[in-house]
């Protein structure tokens, strides 16, 4: 049988595997044939953020292989907390993020940013940087949105 399980350095581990096994299926192989069955998932509370009319309290869930750090904020939270009105992203002692990039290479090279990734999750990140790293954030560090 094939290994249908990617490098864990790869960037793209997950899309490759997707890949490989779209592969085997269109071979004709069939979908048992694929690997072992997966034991069941654990599910656990997520940890949700706190909203208030003036501010959004989110908590760091996720930093991916580029350091970039996901917050467990959505898109949806964030634009009816919002009412488009001006913001300022606080972690940690840095300076603010006061807007909201649609890309990283919205900003320099070295810059800070935040935007929403493809999952819908606020994302805070450094243009060709580890924000992680650079700012000294890990899982469970707490994020404020506070609005004007």
């Amino acid at each position: 049988m094939r290994n249908l399980f990617a490098d864990p350095a790869e960037h793209f581990a997950v899309k490759n595997i997707f890949s490989r096994a779209v592969e085997y299926l269109a071979g004709g192989k069939s979908f048992e044939e694929l690997g072992e069955h997966a034991a069941p998932l654990l599910e656990r509370i997520s940890i949700q953020p706190v909203i208030t009319p003036t501010q959004i309290r989110g908590t760091v869930i996720h930093v991916d292989n580029f350091e970039n750090v996901v917050v467990n904020i959505r898109r949806e939270i964030f634009e009816a907390a919002a009412h488009e009105r001006p913001f300022s992203l606080f972690f940690k002692r840095n300076d603010p993020i006061t807007q909201l990039s649609g890309n990283y290479c919205d900003v320099a090279v070295g810059e800070q940013l935040c935007l929403f990734n493809t999952a819908g999750f606020l994302e805070i990140a450094v243009n060709m940087g580890r924000a992680a790293t650079l700012f000294g954030l890990k899982v469970e560090d707490v994020v404020e949105i506070v609005f004007e």
